[in-house]
């Protein structure tokens, strides 16, 4: 009609004009009008309020919104709601009058029930209300009462259950009726006779679940059952069994979530089905699942109603508002509040659609009726801009940028950007994605996020890039973008390291002679040491030979010459010399034997061995020996044991033979993970200076090679107490006995 919509200010609704004096008006780009009033500004845009809400008579209390179970628009256009405990609302097509019908006690032909769960009406016309604890009824529309079907238990033919949840026309005739607690319940068209199906504990062709949410009977006129917390059910009509497609966690290709909440079919036969945990659609050809979550781009997973429109677009009500499915591109659209819809969440199963196309969905705020043909999107390719740039935490002006970018210095590594769409439909809405060319590999999705950051860049040149979108997701592929290099310092430019690169090279050649000769001395080292060692032991065996030949030979024979006079002459004092002779042998074999391997280490552990040698050494020599050990048995294996017994008995040695001291002191302490041994004496001493030349004897070879076979580190060092300290330092760390 011709005439005016007048908007004034309504100091109790947020949404009206901030003022009713207004100064000025303006149209952006994007369609948006803008009003500037005495009290503030306000923009109005066409493309926000997309979902028209039913509005009520003033006189029905805001607590019947809430109440609304079932929705049903019959053959005249009336539309029908099922409230908890209001009974059944009709409000006649075209009006705003609320019809009410009312369980009366003490009339068997009022609704058996107020709390009303279901609504559905017949090819025929017939009206059946399903109510959650009063069974079912079938309403007359010439008188306007109600028939009861209720569970009596008179006869196994009458309506068992009596918690009605949802009911569906099958196209033989049957009414089906899915109860919460009682299976399925089917009526004969024909013969009124009502049929139950129920699960059976054990029997896998049963109905799967007793809880029953939801039914559909597809193109092929197969008939699928929503259970709740035992998947998706198939009748198969000439068995009488059930097929169950269940959820298997892990699996992407069965069902997403083992309930069912709603269930609709598309132009192409494919089933969509309402779960918890997200939207799947079951494919008749590949017998597989496919379902889209928030990962796809979903409002939110649980799918609580389904409408199909004439386009083959699947609309979801959601617990955070609408979402449309485009079934070719595959990419959603999601609506709220700023949109139009009655709240955030939406009524379990609650839906509708009339013979316009038109969807109803209800929640606890209203019922929104919708034609999806006139839901637009708002074509608007929103401008991207960078509002902010940030170096080391601290705004960097964008003010004159040149065209190469902004230049920042190796330690300004520390970089995070702000932006913005600039789409004023619903700003809360804007999308955004972005990447760092040289950092990224993909484009990263921020959702409604307006800024990204990046520490620790390494010294490069960068492109920072990003996408926007307005609020129904047309998106801005250009954007915007901001070139940064970060120069690096000296010692990572091209020139410094060509620098470095020379001076290797020229160095090289250097450092290999020095090498190569290095390696020449050591090896005439270790000839010379070879041979030395040859020598010793050559010496060694010398010594021993002339030791049995000289000493123990010699005894031999005269206890072998003295053995013959002694028996023929019956002398008995020779034959005392005979014993002592012998007993002077054995002491040198022993000795000799001892040089060649310390049998105390077998005996008495290397503890007691060390102990040993010193106090043989002072005895031997006169020289006052003091020794101090630790416990050290089983610290090393048998071979390391001996060369530590070798190094302390050489230390000894060379004290005795060229120290000319009075006294000596060897000391073995266990500090953390290593063996520190101290041997000292108050001789003459040496310049440590001169260790070079000195080292030049075998016997300090030897245990300096000892020593590094071990792992381990040798000093010389002088005091007042001692004139000559050896300290040698063995680790301790992964030693184990053999």
């Amino acid at each position: 009609d011709d005439g005016f919509i007048h908007h004034r200010n309504i100091p109790t609704d947020p949404s009206s004009l901030p003022g009713d004096e207004v100064q000025s008006l303006m149209q952006d780009a994007s369609g948006t009008l803008w009003i500037g009033t005495s009290a503030g500004v306000a923009n109005v845009n066409s493309y926000r309020h997309k979902f028209p809400l039913l509005k009520f008579p003033d006189n029905v209390p805001a607590a019947f919104y809430n109440q609304v179970q079932a929705l049903c628009v019959d053959r005249q256009g009336d539309l029908w709601c099922g409230t908890r405990g209001g009974g059944v609302v009709r409000i006649p097509k075209g009006t705003n009058n609320l019809i009410r019908y009312l369980h009366s006690p003490n009339d068997p032909s009022s609704i058996s029930n107020d709390f009303v769960s279901a609504i559905y009406e017949q090819r025929n016309g017939s009206l059946w209300i399903g109510t959650y604890g009063g069974g079912l009824n079938r309403f007359n529309r010439q008188s306007g009462k109600f028939h009861r079907y209720m569970n009596n238990g008179k006869k196994n033919t009458d309506l068992q259950a009596k918690y009605i949840v949802c009911l569906l026309e099958t196209s033989d005739g049957s009414l089906w009726i899915g109860s919460e607690g009682d299976g399925i319940s089917r009526r004969n068209a024909a013969t009124g006779v009502f049929t139950q199906f129920r699960n059976i504990a054990g029997d896998s062709t049963s109905l799967s679940s007793n809880f029953v949410y939801s039914f559909l009977e597809d193109q092929k006129k197969n008939l699928w059952i929503g259970t709740w917390g035992s998947d998706l059910d198939q009748f198969d009509p000439k068995e009488q069994q059930f097929i169950h497609y269940r959820h298997i966690p892990g699996d992407p290709t069965t069902l997403g979530a083992a309930s069912v909440l709603s269930m609709a079919e598309d132009r192409e036969g494919k089933i969509w089905i309402g779960t918890p945990d997200g939207l799947s659609c079951f494919d008749h050809t590949t017998k597989r699942f496919v379902t889209y979550t928030e990962k796809n781009g979903i409002a939110n997973p649980s799918i609580n109603s389904i409408a199909v429109d004439k386009h083959d677009s699947i609309w979801v009500a959601t617990n955070h508002g609408v979402s449309q499915f485009d079934t070719q591109t595959k990419l959603f659209r999601n609506y709220t509040v700023s949109d139009g819809l009655q709240g955030i969440e939406f009524q379990q199963g609650v839906s509708a659609t009339d013979s316009f196309g038109r969807i109803y969905f209800a929640g606890s705020g209203g019922i929104n009726i919708f034609d999806p043909d006139s839901v637009k999107a708002n074509p608007f390719i929103p401008p991207v801009h960078i509002t902010r740039f940030n170096v080391m935490e601290q705004p960097f002006s964008l003010a004159n940028v040149p065209d190469k970018g902004i230049i920042l210095q190796y330690d300004q590594n520390f970089i995070s950007f702000e932006f913005a769409a600039l789409s004023y439909s619903a700003p809360e809405r804007n999308n955004y994605s972005y990447i760092l060319d040289g950092v990224d590999a993909d484009w990263s999705r921020a959702g409604t996020r307006r800024f990204a950051s990046y520490p620790n860049l390494r010294p490069g040149t960068y492109t920072f890039r990003v996408r926007g979108s307005n609020n129904d997701g047309v998106w801005n592929l250009e954007g915007a973008r901001l070139t940064i290099t970060i120069i690096p310092p000296f010692w990572m430019t091209w020139w410094f390291r060509s620098i470095i690169i020379l001076v290797f090279l020229s160095l090289g050649p250097i450092v290999y002679f020095r090498r190569v000769k290095q390696l020449k001395k050591e090896k005439i080292r270790q000839e010379e040491f070879s041979r030395e060692l040859i020598n010793s032991q050559e010496d060694e065996r010398k010594r021993i030979a002339s030791e049995l030949h000289d000493s123990i030979g010699q005894n031999l024979l005269y206890i072998k010459n003295s053995a013959v006079l002694g028996k023929n002459k019956n002398d008995l004092k020779r034959f005392s010399d005979i014993s002592e002779t012998a007993s002077s042998s054995i002491e040198e074999v022993r000795r000799i034997t001892y040089d060649l391997f310390p049998y105390q280490l077998d005996r008495m552990g290397l503890t007691k061995a060390i102990e040993s040698v010193v106090r043989k050494t002072g005895e031997s020599s006169g020289i006052d020996c003091r020794c101090e050990v630790q416990n050290i048995d089983g610290l090393f294996n048998t071979e390391k044991e001996s060369s530590i017994f070798r190094i302390i008995q050489e230390c000894l040695n060379n004290i005795v033979k060229h120290s000319g001291a009075s006294s000596a002191a060897v000391s073995i302490n266990k500090i953390t993970d290593d063996l520190i041994i101290e041997i000292g004496d108050n001789g003459k001493g040496f310049e440590i200076h001169q260790m070079h030349v000195v080292s030049k004897g075998f016997g300090l070879k030897n245990i300096q090679n000892r020593v590094s076979l071990l792992n381990g580190k040798i000093s010389y060092t002088g005091s007042q107490e001692f004139k000559t300290l050896v300290t040698i330092t063995l680790p301790l760390k992964n030693e184990k006995k053999d």
